[in-house]
């Protein structure tokens, strides 16, 4: 039971010390990676913003136009009806003119056609006839064309009616689809402000990490001054002490010695880096010396 405590206990270690690991995994450099794709990122969704921003001015163009086609169909069914009305007069007061010579003769007890038809006896028959159809034919066309101008003016006031009805709902729909590309815009712009606070939040990690790996990697190069000249200090004692000993054997110091007295070249540092086998960041907890 003891044994299997400390087997769990010495694996809650490792779990802990591999989520510390994983915590302090991020570098100045990842951050900056973040910061670029968020940059990036921006520059789409503004593309996006100012492409929404030109569709919605083109809408209001199209819906200003739209709008002032409407109002001249407006005027156009105004003067039609206007001419509808004139044309409706016009004929009500013809229709109205021969009604009344129609009772007028009927009240005078006489035949206006006939009286005149055979005014001048036999001989002018044919040509009080002719003359006869001739206010007849024209008082029928006089009728028919009023009739017809007015038909005509309604025909157009309806055509223009339908194109009216079509401009509206085309109106209609163009104001929806700016409605809907200005809900974008709001969304985008949104979105927009999320990335410059996370770009924000990402440069001030980026600068923290950066002074926590300057001041680290400070640390290791002044260490690694230090064991240099402590290095240097021993074999100055020991050369000393061989000195007074006429090539005697040193006595221990009790400190530790440089290990690598041929040399004092410094491949590389205490700190990240990355691994020159698997190729990925790692901490390097030592530091390398160069020498045959």
């Amino acid at each position: 039971m003891k044994r299997k405590f400390i087997s769990i206990l010495v694996i809650l270690i490792l779990v802990i010390s591999a989520l510390n690991t994983v915590c302090f995994a991020e570098t100045s450099a990842d951050y900056k990676q973040k910061s670029q794709d968020a940059k990036e990122k921006l520059e789409d969704v503004t593309g996006e913003i100012n492409t929404a921003l030109q569709e919605v001015q083109d809408l209001s163009s199209s819906i200003d136009s739209t709008e002032q086609d409407i109002n001249n169909l407006n005027n156009q069914v105004k003067e039609l009806n206007t001419s509808i009305a004139s044309k409706e007069k016009e004929l009500s007061e013809k229709q109205q003119l021969l009604e009344e010579r129609l009772v007028a003769s009927y009240m005078n007890g006489k035949n206006t056609y006939i009286d005149a038809l055979f005014s001048g006896g036999l001989a002018n028959f044919v040509s009080n006839y002719e003359s006869i159809k001739q206010i007849a034919e024209y008082d029928n066309n006089l009728m028919a064309d009023v009739k017809n101008t007015k038909a005509e003016l309604e025909s157009e006031k309806s055509k223009v009616e339908t194109a009216k009805k079509d401009k509206e709902t085309k109106n209609a729909e163009l104001k929806k689809l700016k409605s809907e590309k200005e809900t974008k815009v709001n969304s985008l712009t949104d979105e927009q402000k999320q990335i410059q606070a996370q770009m924000e939040e990402y440069d001030s990690q980026m600068k923290v990490l950066e002074q926590k790996e300057k001041a680290i990697a400070e640390a290791a190069r002044k260490k690694a001054e230090q064991e240099k000249n402590n290095a240097k200090n021993n074999n100055n004692k020991e050369n000393n002490n061989n000195n007074d000993n006429n090539g005697g054997s040193t006595k221990p110091t009790g400190s530790f010695q440089w290990p690598v007295p041929s040399s004092h070249n410094i491949t590389s540092n205490y700190g990240y880096r990355i691994h020159p086998i698997s190729g990925t960041k790692k901490l390097h907890a030592g530091i390398d010396i160069g020498a045959s």
